[in-house]
């Protein structure tokens, strides 16, 4: 009996080893490319078997470390892309470029442009200007009520 619990350990301590190996892989992979799916792939391992190993909570901070090193690694290869799109002559890499690194392009509704405003403004003045021609503005009829009854303006 002894034999089979020895050669159980053996067992064991092998499939752990072999684990370990691949833990380190899939955190290798992930260092490169924070994508789950994309680094497990890589790796050799199945989502499933990635779902199992993160249940451990000392290895799901080691993933979240890498996942954050490759994320960064993503962006600069991403934001280097896009710049040398835009520097290429890419007005849609430009506008992306600049909406995002500079203040003057950025997308801002709070503060319209001054002309915008005016736009807005003369549009208002123009509705209420059409609204109180239409109607005479707080002008009460009594009828036996005390409600203020709106009149339409006589032809």
């Amino acid at each position: 009996m002894e034999n089979s619990v020895v050669k159980k350990t053996k067992r064991q301590n092998t499939i752990e080893m072999r684990q370990k190996k691949e833990q380190e892989l899939l955190l290798e992979k992930f260092r490169e490319i924070h994508l789950i799916g994309v680094a497990c792939s890589r790796a050799g391992i199945s989502r499933m078997t990635y779902t199992r190993w993160v249940k451990n909570e000392e290895y799901t901070i080691k993933v979240e470390e890498a996942r954050s090193i490759g994320r960064e690694a993503t962006n600069d290869l991403v934001e280097s892309s896009t710049i040398k799109s835009a520097v290429g002559g890419s007005v849609p890499a430009q506008k992306l470029y600049l909406s995002h690194n500079h203040d003057t392009y950025r997308y801002r509704p709070d503060a319209l442009y001054k002309g915008e405003r005016n736009n807005l403004i003369d549009q208002l003045r123009a509705t209420i200007k059409q609204f109180t021609g239409k109607y005479r503005k707080n002008e009460i009829t009594k009828d036996n009520s005390e409600e203020p009854k709106l009149s339409t303006p006589e032809a």
